[in-house]
């Protein structure tokens, strides 16, 4: 017998795709409001896309609170002669 046989290489494992939250989840099934159509795998998608999005909302509050209506400028109006 030769030795023609080959070193197997193991498969890489599918990476499994992260559940969404149940809040994005709700969010997304509402979207069927306005296109009942709407597939499983499309609200699946929907509320994947909710939750990365949620990971921009964190970075762009950097101090991790809500802004207030105090933190909004004053406007000033003034009236011209």
């Amino acid at each position: 017998m030769t030795g023609n046989a080959q070193a197997q290489t193991p498969s890489p494992s599918p990476k499994a795709t992260p559940t969404p939250s149940p809040t994005a989840r709700d969010f997304a099934l509402h979207m069927r409001r306005f296109d009942a159509q709407l597939t499983d795998a499309q609200i699946d998608s929907i509320a994947s896309q909710v939750d990365q999005l949620g990971g921009l909302r964190d970075a762009l509050r950097p101090k991790g609170h809500d802004l207030t209506s105090g933190d909004a400028p004053t406007p000033a109006f003034e009236v011209g002669s």
